[in-house]
């Protein structure tokens, strides 16, 4: 039974700056389980109780091992390579990447499959993709209001953490968003992204995750289940988005040698 809890809670979580002592050691675990220098959103969402917070922190352990065992970081990336493989898209040109926007995309990449496994493990398997998220039925492009299109046509939920922090760099923020938007409404993305959803569905199938998942959504207040629902659409989707911009990037570096 999923506990039932009238409490409103924020679609962008506690942000480290504002964790007390106890959120701030599980906010420091997590970074160094992932390897990254910091706390994803459904971490920072998922803080908002504690009590469920701190059990699955301590299953992230766990989570990393399997990952690792299983290779499934390479090979979910793989996947959305190969699944994106004949599409045909707009690629971001004339663009010099600062190395700080390079270390963010590589970040991503290294914590996206570990969170996409931890939100299995957390909601549980055999979703179907959020409506709306990057598909071909995203709306117009609101070219004069980069965050909010970004947030609608992700399902208008919460601003992806990739796009948030690429943010920071607001002319290549936009031509890859505009590069990658492309890519959504011709339908690949969606494709590609539905491909990793059941490839991750599959390769956890009967293991340590199903069973952390049994322990974790009883814990789980359902207002925010609603907002966790969001995530395994939404972080397989920007494991497509920053393997593709990591390919097209390596394309057109290739292309300039």
């Amino acid at each position: 039974m999923i506990v039932m809890n009238t409490r409103q809670f924020d679609s962008f979580g506690i942000p480290e700056a504002e964790a007390s002592a106890r959120i701030a050691a599980g906010y420091s675990r997590i970074r160094q389980q992932l390897g990254v220098p910091f706390v994803p959103t459904i971490y920072r969402i998922l803080a908002q109780c504690p009590e469920p917070f701190e059990v699955a922190v301590d299953a992230l352990e766990d989570i990393v091992i399997f990952a690792e065992e299983m290779d499934f970081s390479r090979r979910v990336q793989r996947q959305a390579r190969a699944a994106l493989s004949e599409a045909k898209c707009c690629l971001p040109v004339g663009i010099e990447l600062p190395e700080t926007f390079k270390r963010v995309m590589s970040d991503y990449s290294a914590a996206n499959p570990i969170g996409l496994l931890f939100i299995l493990a957390v909601v549980g398997r055999h979703l179907r993709p959020h409506p709306g998220v990057m598909d071909s039925t995203i709306p117009l492009y609101r070219k004069n209001d980069l965050k909010a299109d970004i947030i609608v046509c992700h399902g208008n939920v919460i601003l992806p953490g990739f796009w948030r922090d690429a943010m920071s760099w607001p002319e290549v923020a936009q031509e890859f968003w505009s590069c990658t938007r492309t890519h959504a409404l011709e339908g690949h993305l969606g494709l590609a992204r539905n491909s990793v959803m059941g490839f991750a569905d599959e390769e956890t199938s009967g293991t340590v995750i199903d069973s952390l998942a049994d322990n974790l959504r009883p814990l789980i207040p359902i207002e925010l289940m609603e907002i966790l629902a969001w995530f395994p659409t939404g972080i397989s989707t920007m494991i497509v988005e920053v393997e593709w911009l990591l390919g097209a990037r390596r394309g057109l570096v290739d292309s300039e040698m």
